[in-house]
């Protein structure tokens, strides 16, 4: 998934999805694995490595999932299935996206409020822009998970 695609982000911050979760229970884990020095574990159990998951299988069950990217800026975003198609899709589409798109690096939702007071730090989301980098990707990611991890 290239996500930081429709905000026009370059990706090299740390990232996670949560799948499952309810108002009740944290969801399971997929992101970058470290070693549990902190005991995190212990509370929310192992993240499993995105490079070794799809996430369209999650999407698939649960409809929605949660990305959280640059742990300091903390961006949260809510991933929402509202239609399924049909359709054989070889690559991955957006056809709805809501609100803007955030520079990378503003300190967050607080920095942005802070720099931008009138909003005009965010762009319209590009619906052509964002299909055109999914399109992109779709070659690196079938190299990316035909390699033979070491």
């Amino acid at each position: 998934m290239r996500k930081e695609a429709i905000h026009k982000w370059c990706g090299y911050h740390l990232y996670e999805f949560e799948v499952g979760a309810t108002l009740h229970k944290m969801g399971q884990f997929i992101g970058i694995p470290s070693e549990d020095e902190y005991g995190i574990e212990s509370i929310r159990g192992k993240t499993l490595d995105s490079g070794k998951e799809k996430i369209d299988n999650y999407l698939k069950k649960y409809k929605r999932i949660k990305f959280i990217y640059d742990f300091g800026d903390n961006w949260v975003h809510d991933i929402l299935i509202e239609k399924e198609v049909n359709e054989k899709i070889e690559k991955p589409i957006c056809i709805k996206a809501k609100l803007g798109a955030y520079p990378e690096d503003c300190g967050g939702t607080w920095g942005y409020e802070k720099y931008y007071p009138n909003d005009e730090g965010r762009e319209e989301l590009d619906l052509d822009f964002i299909n055109e980098e999914l399109e992109e990707y779709k070659d690196f990611a079938k190299k990316l998970y035909n390699m033979k991890m070491f």
